[in-house]
């Protein structure tokens, strides 16, 4: 009859198999764990960023509540950051060239910072009727130009931004190119 007990240094052997079996599977499992962390924590750098935007957008406004028959274009310039971080430091300019040069305007952006809140410039009114009319049938151009410095993650190194509208006739509005 076989002997149906285990002797000392079988259990001696299982329990060192079991041991570095535990081990092999822990280190695998913290490996895993650790390219997760790793992957996350660059997805999380890469959220970490200022992304800027702009808009600029073309409309009539009646000027004088009084004389609800006369409307100027309007220019309207707002910048956003849809970035889970805020823009810092934001220095440029907004540049408005028209072909009726007296129109010619550059506006100063100075900002500290930028958040999730849209900025709008001062809206630029391009006043009287000959503008107006031009820009009825089409017969003005209008180009708006933004250049942008900000900080953002690394404060030692600037980001740039530059963004180019024309207006077309066409759409009656402002087109990013």
């Amino acid at each position: 009859m076989p002997n149906r007990y285990v002797d000392d240094s079988t259990w001696f052997a299982a329990g060192v198999m079991a041991t570095l079996l535990y081990t092999y599977v822990t280190n695998r499992i913290g490996r895993f764990t650790i390219s997760l962390g790793r992957k996350a924590h660059k997805l999380n750098l890469t959220l970490a960023q200022p992304v800027i935007g702009s808009d600029c957008k073309l409309e009539p406004r009646v000027v004088s509540p009084s004389r609800p028959d006369v409307t100027r274009f309007f220019l309207i310039v707002s910048l956003n950051n849809t970035g889970d971080l805020a823009a810092t430091k934001l220095k440029g300019n907004c540049a408005i060239t028209c072909s009726e040069s007296t129109h010619n305007r550059t506006l100063p952006i100075f900002l500290d910072t930028l958040g999730n809140i849209p900025y709008q410039l001062e809206p630029q009114e391009f006043g009287g009727n000959a503008i107006t009319q031009a820009i009825r049938s089409g017969q003005v151009w209008i180009n708006v130009d933004i250049d942008l410095e900000f900080f953002g993650f690394d404060d030692k190194a600037p980001e740039k931004y530059r963004a180019h509208y024309e207006y077309s006739h066409q759409h009656h509005n402002m087109i990013r190119k």
